[in-house]
């Protein structure tokens, strides 16, 4: 496939920062009181050198805490950090993650959604949002990081190695976002943030748009002699983009045993995502010994596809190729197929989630020696899709006029097509020009409607003391317990469309527009809102009653428990600080899952319940060393073991088999009459030793 992104984005940013400090912002050096008595420039010196608090804001601020927090951190991480609240300028968290040393990104549609850690994909990633594991809108684990407005992250560590303590650490990495602590910050600010967008190319769809704007606005403020603290935030995304799209279906071996296009789907598509973030925090600290905080985050996340274009059966048809064809290098590169019967296809994508996460922390000192910490969470995403497809030409299955398409391919385009059949024509209608699906619609189904819901709830409970030595080689003993309990589900609904009553075509539905094919070679195709034809009745939805829906259902349950503990050290050695942590972690699965396994299609479907499930445990030690020879001077030595389960579709209990009466009498167990395909809830994680 070759996809041709045009997503020439501008932006206009206008950024309003108001720090209203109950302390002095920036000063450099103490009023030198009694000047005129001072003659000794000496003194007048060293008066100077008193120097008061100097605060350091902006970009350099921001690049400090990145790295103070990797000093900081006992384990390998890498950092990002915004230069103050609301003000990292990436479209998303993905965007900033992906400048960090070791992750990539994967980009959708053109922008950034999921990462990799050295080279792994996102399902060996786990992600948290202040320190606790989240859900994930996509199917599988792997968190899609476009859900998070990177205004509302004030820093997000990136960790390559785990310790005892870190809870859902991930095989290749861990990420964890965190949002602002308003004690911590120490001060009062509002920032509000406003960009405008907009694309070089005009909107490829007449009812799509080529221009959006994205605004922020945060609140931090301290109360009650700086004992409570608020922060919030609200984030505003309306993102447009344009593709100029082409995707063929193959390239078989044709004439004179060349590839030859079997087939061809171009699009011209126009995405817009509109996406709201909202996050808040409440902390208060009584005393130095006491800190409580409770934090919430929200995402509205809407994303919609336009995709207009005509779907061209070439080689794999009954269409012909001409005489006069050019062959380069093994493959037809201009040609021309007669008897083509294309079909118009008005598509539209939509992806409707929304994530929220809560989270309660306590933090107590309960003497010079002994802390404990206490945090409550729950996290939880609900997503539809809708991804439909309808189908419209000049007949009904073959009966219209055929059209006679040239070709010419071209070095990093696709094809270039010259057609014979006006695409704007009124005498198109609503049909199914090839008779697809005619086996379960009579005349052939005139699209595809699937819509696919996804559920994701997780809720956790970690409980931890600490213990400080006064001296000696170690420093403290950490130790705890941390339960979760996590439960997503996929229900697959899948539905051909047809007309009322048995017809086998209809007009367009009203209003028309025209889409623009010109990076096609076609001047353009006749247009109409797919969702507001299926919802004015135009269609009547059958649903697909065939085993290889059912089986795309499921429910997949997790207990894990996991008690740890880790002993930090911090001592010298010669003049070599030498500090880290050793520890282990005992974790404690227990999975289930339940779905439908199913055979057949049509009317002979035959579905059965199934359930299955498994429980193991592993033991996760880990090590983590550093010798700081100065203070910008470290080498770090890190093992750990760590694991990754498996995709939660491969968790299904769900699977679908046949049999092939052909094979009766097969004595090969390799050609056995009986087959089959879906998952296994038995199946045990990935583990990893890993060395740094």
């Amino acid at each position: 496939m070759h996809h041709k992104n045009v997503i020439r984005r501008k932006e206009l940013a206008a950024t309003i920062s108001l720090l209203l400090a109950t302390s002095t912002a920036v000063y450099a050096q103490d009023e030198v009181e009694d000047a005129e008595d001072q003659t000794n420039e000496t003194e007048q010196t060293e008066e100077a050198a008193d120097l008061g608090t100097v605060y350091v804001t902006g970009i350099r601020a921001g690049l400090q805490t990145s790295v103070d927090i990797k000093r900081n951190e006992s384990s390998i991480v890498e950092a990002v950090s915004a230069e103050d609240i609301g003000k990292l300028p990436d479209l998303s968290i993905a965007d900033s993650l992906a400048r960090l040393p070791g992750v990539t990104a994967q980009r959708l549609n053109g922008r950034t959604q999921v990462i990799s850690v050295r080279g792994l994909g996102p399902d060996f990633t786990t992600a948290l949002l202040n320190g606790r594991q989240q859900v994930s809108t996509s199917d599988n684990r792997g968190v899609e990081f476009d859900a998070y407005p990177s205004e509302l992250i004030s820093a997000a560590v990136v960790y390559k190695t785990p310790d005892a303590g870190l809870m859902g650490q991930g095989l290749a990495g861990t990420v964890d976002l965190r949002t602002i602590r308003p004690l911590e910050y120490g001060e009062r600010a509002v920032v509000a943030n406003a960009r405008y967008e907009w694309n070089d190319i005009d909107a490829l769809n007449d009812d799509a748009d080529d221009d959006g704007w994205r605004g922020s606005v945060s609140y931090v403020d301290q109360f009650a002699d700086d004992t409570i603290g608020i922060a919030v935030g609200f984030a505003y995304l309306d993102s447009p983009a344009q593709s100029e799209r082409y995707n063929a279906w193959g390239y078989p071996t044709g004439p004179e045993d060349a590839l030859v296009i079997g087939g061809a789907k171009p699009f011209a598509q126009s995405n817009n995502l509109e996406r709201t973030g909202i996050m808040g925090v409440f902390e208060w600290q009584p005393s130095s010994s006491f800190n409580t905080a409770v934090d919430v985050y929200y995402t509205d996340f809407d994303e919609t596809q336009l995709l207009r274009g005509i779907e061209f059966p070439f080689w794999w048809s009954e269409a012909q190729l001409q005489p006069g064809y050019t062959i380069e290098d093994g493959l037809v590169t201009q040609g021309v197929f007669d008897n083509v019967t294309g079909v118009i296809r008005n598509d539209i994508n939509r992806r409707e989630a929304e994530l929220w996460a809560a989270g309660w922390n306590v933090d107590w000192q309960l003497s010079d020696n002994w802390k404990f910490k206490g945090d409550l969470s729950h996290s939880e995403v609900d997503r539809t899709d809708t991804l439909l497809e309808t189908y419209a030409g000049f007949g009904n299955n073959f009966s219209g006029p055929t059209d006679t398409v040239g070709f010419t391919l071209g070095p990093g385009r696709g094809a270039i097509f010259n057609t014979s059949l006006d695409y704007t024509s009124p005498d198109i209608v609503l049909t199914s020009p090839r008779g697809w699906g005619s086996d379960i619609v009579p005349g052939g189904q005139l699209g595809y409607n699937n819509m696919p819901t996804i559920t994701d709830e997780l809720t956790a409970v970690d409980l931890r003391g600490e213990y400080v030595f006064n001296q000696g080689f170690f420093s403290s003993l950490e130790f705890g317990v941390n339960y979760s309990t996590r439960e997503k589900q996929k229900v697959a609904d899948e539905f051909f469309l047809a007309l009322a009553n048995g017809a086998l075509e209809a007009p367009l539905p009203q209003p028309t527009g025209i889409t623009n094919l010109s990076f096609l070679g076609i001047p353009g195709m006749i247009t109409y809102d797919p969702i507001q034809a299926v919802n004015s009745g135009a269609f009547v939805l059958t649903r697909n009653p065939n085993a290889d829906v059912i089986i795309k259902s499921w429910q997949v349950e997790e207990d894990v428990t996991i008690p740890f503990a880790m002993i930090n050290f911090d001592t010298l050695w010669g003049n070599t600080v030498v500090s880290g942590n050793a520890g282990i972690q005992y974790v404690d699965t227990d999975q289930s899952s339940s779905a439908i396994s199913a055979s057949g299609s049509g009317d002979d479907v035959l579905g059965v319940p199934t359930t299955g499930g498994a429980s193991y445990e592993e033991w996760l030690p880990s090590l983590n060393v550093t010798f700081q020879f100065s203070n910008d001077n470290f080498i770090r030595f890190a093992y750990g073991r760590t694991l990754a389960r498996a995709r939660m579709d491969d968790l299904r209990a769900g699977l679908q088999w046949g049999y092939n009466p052909d094979n009766a009498d097969e004595t090969d167990i390799n050609n056995s009459p009986w087959g089959g395909s879906g998952g296994n809830p038995e199946l045990r994680p990935w583990i990893a030793d890993a060395f740094d």
